[in-house]
């Protein structure tokens, strides 16, 4: 996991991965957002920085960095992908009608029983949990 953009730095050289200065303020956008951003949200944000930058920029650093394990997709329900650069133990509330995600910390992960994919051969890399409800806000609005 890559805390600081030293930590990113390092883990793009070391898989081989130039070090640009595009990648550094996309990562760094990602690390300061808790709203869970779009890649277009993203793009907005470090055109302020660097103007001509482009979309397409965007879009093939969010999917390096997610293939190297450094942020993760969520919000996987909607047509909007969502991006999130903590990578510690938490799930993610969705709200069904705005969108609106927010993270879930607990102390220990929930156990889930995993026997049934064991015992078929599956090893098991990661875990992803998703509430799927609605947001006060909606709740108000929605009679």
């Amino acid at each position: 996991m890559a805390d600081t953009l030293e930590t990113l730095a390092g883990v793009l050289k070391e898989k081989g991965f130039n070090v640009t200065h595009q990648r550094l303020i996309i990562y760094q956008a990602l690390m300061e957002s808790r709203d869970h951003p779009s890649a277009e949200d993203v793009y907005n944000r470090v055109r302020q920085t660097d103007p001509i930058i482009s979309l397409g920029t965007v879009y093939k650093s969010l999917e390096m960095f997610e293939n190297l394990g450094l942020i993760q997709r969520v919000n996987q329900l909607y047509h909007t992908a969502r991006y999130d650069a903590d990578m510690s133990p938490h799930g993610h509330i969705v709200c069904r009608k705005c969108e609106r995600i927010m993270d879930v910390f607990w102390k220990e992960p929930p156990d889930y029983p995993l026997s049934k994919a064991q015992k078929h051969g599956y090893r098991i890399d990661g875990m992803s949990v998703h509430y799927v409800g609605l947001c006060p806000q909606c709740q108000k609005k929605t009679p």
